[in-house]
């Protein structure tokens, strides 16, 4: 079983980083690898700063121990940046309604971002779309220890 914990994540993170040859790359599944919460935050940095991954269209980092913070750096990332995005699984982790909160603020924010570019263009500028949430077709959050509150959020964002 591959392990993505301590070195190993700061190098895939260098590696995401620096690979200018990965921007065609739509699909990039870190499923069960054991990366935790410091990889998850790996990730995220490689996804915020590597901006030749931005046509990702599937993420997919189920089942790796991530806790809440690990759900905001990712929530941080993809924030505004991933317009391609079309499917997000982020289940079987312990992300928690702390996590989950931060994932919907992420969906949430992302129309305040098209909000405001359609304010900066008027309602016939050209805009294309800046936020996932309008791509996104497949949010799969089950089995995080989600609760009401986390629920609440999610359910806000939809």
């Amino acid at each position: 079983r591959l392990r993505f914990q301590g070195t190993a994540a700061q190098t895939l993170t260098g590696a995401l980083c620096s690979a200018t040859h990965l921007s065609s790359l739509r699909r990039l599944d870190l499923s069960d690898v054991d990366m935790a919460t410091a990889g998850a935050c790996a990730l995220a940095h490689a996804l915020r700063d590597g901006t030749h991954l931005s046509s990702i269209a599937h993420i997919n980092v189920a089942g790796n121990r991530c806790s809440a913070a690990g759900a905001t750096a990712l929530a941080h990332a993809l924030r505004g940046r991933y317009t391609s995005l079309t499917s997000l699984n982020i289940a079987c982790n312990r992300m928690g309604d702390e996590g989950m909160k931060d994932i919907a603020e992420m969906l949430q924010g992302q129309d305040q971002a098209q909000d405001q570019q359609l304010d900066q263009h008027g309602p016939g500028g050209q805009v294309q779309a800046v936020h996932p949430a309008a791509a996104l077709m497949a949010l799969n959050v089950s089995r995080n220890n989600v609760g009401e509150s986390g629920a609440r959020a999610l359910a806000a964002a939809a």
